[in-house]
């Protein structure tokens, strides 16, 4: 099983900023707020590795906000880690499995969620920092 399945129905997450995938895949994500995203995507994780060299690099999460798709799209989630600096946002499937999630060490709790464009949200911060993110390709800023 992917690491981030497990972690995520553990209700914790690897405290390391990334965006990670249901199917494996797991990428650097860095706020950035000169981009039109608010973020930006870099190098691979290798989740695995992380793990194995660090197993306390783990921190719980409380969801705070859950909002419903159109259709039969899913979920949106957000909420925060359990150091209080700690936010995560999420995309999850009709059943409430993860598709995808972003977590970051610094970014303050993720609040709300706004359903914008077709296809995309936006993700606010309690610090009001927020992230444009496109849903279906949330690695395309």
């Amino acid at each position: 099983m992917n690491p981030i399945i497990s972690l995520w129905e553990n209700e914790t997450l690897p405290i390391k900023d990334g965006l990670y995938f249901a199917d494996g895949r797991s990428y650097e994500a860095i706020i950035n707020s000169t981009t039109a995203a608010g973020y930006e995507i870099a190098n691979p994780i290798n989740l695995d590795l992380f793990i194995e060299e660090d197993s306390e690099c783990i921190s719980s999460f409380d969801t705070t906000k859950i909002v419903q798709l159109p259709g039969k799209n899913g979920f949106l989630c957000c909420g925060e880690g359990s150091f209080g600096s700690e936010g995560f946002f999420a995309h999850l499937a009709s059943n409430k499995s993860l598709l995808w999630v972003f977590y970051f060490e610094y970014s303050n709790p993720f609040v709300e969620i706004q359903l914008a464009e077709e296809g995309e949200a936006n993700f606010l911060t309690s610090n009001g920092t927020s992230l444009k993110v496109k849903i279906a390709n949330p690695e395309l800023t």
